[in-house]
């Protein structure tokens, strides 16, 4: 009786099975009746180009789970990009992106869209994640094309340095000022001198005294001696030369009993500095890490050592070291730049001309520049028979080669020359 009921239970499973799968089988030949209806009503529509009558039929057409359900969303997408419904248009490429079906040239229409509607990041971001997703070479190349997208600021000054903490300082007429980064001047321009901003302190000279100010161009300290010479902070330390000599100074303008020939900028908690004519690495309390050299490659804020990394000057020849001084390789250098970045490449000359080397002192890029900066942000500011421009990591053309000066990018801008003066342009996707 009991095996009688148990075999009675398997035959109705297995007929409600058969039911369940003819009810799905007779449904989903319906919805692919239904779309297929749905699909020729529109494309009827979309022959006259009444693409507004074939929009709400592509979109019942594309919510039914059945063979030409993406066929549907992409009628359906470009009907939305003919009656300039953008927020549609962009919500299904964001769909179809989903799907795993989406190709590189989904991708990119994607992206284009961003970019044409002044969205770059979101732009830059959508190619990377089709990179990452399907390893295409086409989309790797399209992004090289566009990242380097830039605009200009075209208010002109006689000098600017690289922007920090969000400010870059800027000369008019002989005197300084700041401008934020968004190109505007904020603070007007009635220094004599202008360091860099760094957590909201900078040191100026006015009226030919010393005095720290905040980004909204308040005092807030005043250097009580006569000094006539300023450095950036690093790490809240700057430098002061008095009378002739350089003394380490906090915000508070607390100047160091300890006179130098020259102080550089703290950066990765290292310095160069100079004492008898010659020059150590120190740390930031005071220490020296390094031996003696003849010299040590500058950038502009005059630091000299990043990520435990610096060219030191032996003789004629500039070598890279290490944080104890300890050369990387026996390879000298007739100039050099200090690297900017962590993952960077230093700039470096050899014969006359320049090329890029990586920390561990492999060559990368050729030498074939009559002047460079190290690579910043991903470029490098490059020269060649008189003009500058910039490069990409790859060693190709990022920002032509058209003008007279150029400096190293630094929180998504760079200060850039013309024949009009000095200006800042920025990539897009940082505007």
């Amino acid at each position: 009786m009991y095996q009688s009921k148990k075999l009675l239970l398997v035959i109705l499973l297995a007929a409600a099975a058969v039911i369940i799968w003819l009810a799905a089988v007779t449904t989903g030949s319906r919805n692919a009746d239904r779309q297929n209806e749905l699909m020729d009503q529109a494309q009827a529509y979309l022959d006259d180009l009444v693409y507004v009558r074939a929009v709400p039929l592509l979109e019942e057409a594309s919510a039914i789970d059945a063979e030409r359900t993406g066929e549907a969303k992409r009628l359906l997408a470009d009907c939305y990009e003919v009656l300039g419904e953008g927020k549609s248009y962009l919500a299904m490429l964001l769909a179809m992106l989903e799907e795993d079906t989406a190709d590189a040239a989904l991708y990119q229409e994607t992206a284009d869209y961003y970019f044409l509607n002044g969205k770059y990041q979101d732009g830059l971001d959508t190619l990377k994640a089709g990179i990452s997703r399907l390893d295409s070479q086409e989309l790797t190349d399209y992004y090289e094309s566009v990242r380097y997208a830039f605009t200009k600021s075209y208010a002109k000054y006689e000098d600017i340095r690289s922007l920090s903490g969000g400010y870059a300082a800027v000369q008019l007429e002989g005197k300084w000022g700041y401008l934020d980064a968004a190109g505007d001047l904020v603070i007007p321009c009635v220094y004599d001198q202008a360091m860099d901003f760094e957590d909201g302190s900078a040191a100026v000279i006015e009226n030919g005294q010393v005095i720290v100010i905040d980004t909204d161009g308040f005092r807030t300290a005043l250097c009580k001696e006569n000094a006539d010479g300023i450095a950036p902070f690093g790490s809240g330390i700057t430098s002061l030369r008095i009378n002739g000599k350089w003394h380490l100074a906090n915000a508070e303008m607390t100047i160091g009993a300890t006179e130098y020939d020259f102080i550089g900028t703290l950066s990765d908690g290292g310095r160069a500095v100079c004492r008898n004519g010659k020059w150590v690495i120190q740390n930031i309390s005071s220490e020296d890490q390094t031996g003696e050299f003849d010299g040590f490659a500058l950038d502009e804020r005059g630091c000299a050592y990043r990520n435990g990394r610096a060219f030191a000057k032996i003789g004629e020849l500039y070598y890279l070291i290490d944080a104890s001084g300890n050369k990387i390789s026996e390879t000298g250098y007739e100039n050099a730049y200090p690297f900017l970045e962590s993952d960077g490449l230093a700039a470096v000359c050899k014969d006359g001309k320049w090329g890029f080397i990586d920390k561990t002192g492999q060559e990368i890029l050729p030498f074939e520049w009559d002047n460079a900066c190290s690579f910043s942000e991903e470029v490098a500011a490059v020269e060649k028979d008189g003009l500058w421009g910039y490069i990409s990591l790859r060693g190709e053309e990022a920002i032509p080669l058209q003008y007279i000066g150029a400096k190293p990018f630094s929180e998504g801008a760079a200060a850039v020359q013309t024949e009009g003066g000095w200006s800042l342009i920025r990539f897009r996707a940082n505007s």
